[in-house]
């Protein structure tokens, strides 16, 4: 895995980690993000695919966007994570 060269995408490829059926994945990353109280997660959608997540939506800071992406990589199932997040401040 490398960097695709969509605008706004960047892939991050994970170690190997147990299979986590796609759904049970997709609760636990929106659990993780609700849970941080650091990250408003309020604009983004999470989708998984065989343990492929990719992220989408809005955040209003850079910060808050690699907020949002480190909470979602620490989820155990994660195989790899296409980051699609747009920054727009308010």
């Amino acid at each position: 895995g490398g960097f695709s060269e969509g605008v706004g995408f960047d892939e991050t490829s994970l170690p190997s980690a147990a299979a986590v059926p796609d759904e049970k994945l997709k609760a636990s990353i929106l659990q993780a993000l609700e849970d941080d109280m650091h990250v408003d997660a309020s604009n983004v959608s999470v989708e998984v695919n065989y343990g492929e997540v990719t992220i989408s939506g809005t955040v209003t800071s850079r910060s808050m966007l690699n907020s949002v992406r480190d909470c979602v990589e620490r989820v155990p199932g994660v195989k790899r994570l296409t980051n699609g997040l747009e920054i727009q401040v308010i």
